[in-house]
C-alpha cells in the first residue's frame, strides 16, 4: 500500500515471516522528523515507537507497525465515548514532555523548528506579512488581535513551565492503542519546541468533536 500525500509518502510493506513494515519519506521541510523519532526512541523509549532504521540526511523512517491508533480503537466501541477516554494518553504525553524539558536545545539541533513563547508575537507578524491570501478585513482583525496575543505569549513565558517537545498535531490518529498501559506517540513532521501547554489544542478540539464541549473542562 502507497499513501502519496504533499507533506510524506508512506510505504507499508510486507516482510516474509513477520509483521508489516513502514517506510515513510517527507520533503526537506520537515527532513528533521527522521532524526527526531532516532533521538526520542533513545530519550523516551516507552513512549514512542523506535524506528527499525533512519537516514536522517534523506529524511527516511523505516518503522514497525504500531497496530490500530486510538480512533480505530474508538470507532470500534458501541455507545456514547467515554469522555475520559484522552485522560491517561495526555497525562503520560505531559510526563514525556517534563522527560525531554533537558533535551529542547538538542532537539532544536536536530533542525525541529523553535517556537518558543517570547518568540511567538514576531513570529506572528512575519507570518501575517507574508500572507498575500489575507484581505484588508482580515489584516485589520489581526492587527486588533495582535496585543492580546503577546499578553498570552507573556503569560506562558512567565508560567514557570519550561519550553519541550510539542507535537503540535496530536490527534486521534497520532498514537497507537495501548500496550500495557502505555501510549506510543508517532508522526512528528509537525513537531516544534515550544510551550508545552500548546499541545493540548489539538486533543481539545479532538476530545469537542467526539464528546461534545462539556469534556474540555476535565482536559
Amino acid at each position: 500500500a502507497v499513501r502519496l500525500r504533499p507533506w510524506s509518502v508512506l510505504v507499508r510493506l510486507t516482510v516474509a515471516g513477520s509483521a508489516p513494515v513502514w517506510f515513510k519519506a517527507v520533503p526537506p521541510a520537515a527532513a528533521f522528523e527522521a532524526g527526531l523519532t532516532e533521538a526520542l526512541a533513545r530519550w523516551v523509549p516507552a513512549q514512542v515507537l523506535p524506528p527499525l532504521a533512519v537516514d536522517a540526511a534523506r529524511g527516511w523512517t523505516l518503522t514497525p507497525d504500531g497496530g490500530p491508533v486510538l480512533s480505530e480503537v474508538l470507532d470500534g466501541r458501541s455507545g456514547a465515548p467515554d469522555p475520559g477516554y484522552w485522560e491517561e494518553p495526555l497525562r503520560q504525553y505531559a510526563a514525556m514532555q517534563r522527560e525531554l524539558t533537558p533535551y529542547a536545545e538538542a532537539i532544536e539541533a536536530l533542525g525541529v523548528p523553535a517556537a518558543r513563547p517570547r518568540d511567538l508575537p514576531a513570529l506572528f507578524d512575519r507570518l501575517v506579512a507574508g500572507n498575500a491570501a489575507l484581505t484588508r478585513e482580515d489584516r485589520v482583525a489581526l492587527e486588533a488581535l495582535r496585543p492580546r496575543v503577546a499578553d498570552w505569549c507573556e503569560e506562558l513565558a512567565s508560567s514557570g513551565v519550561a519550553d519541550s517537545l510539542d507535537h503540535a498535531d496530536l490527534h486521534e490518529k497520532q498514537l497507537f492503542a495501548p500496550v500495557a498501559g502505555r501510549y506510543a506517540f508517532f508522526d512528528w513532521g509537525d513537531a516544534l519546541v515550544g510551550h508545552p501547554f500548546c499541545s493540548l489544542l489539538v486533543p481539545a478540539r479532538a476530545a469537542r468533536e467526539r464528546c461534545g464541549p462539556e469534556v474540555l473542562p476535565r482536559l
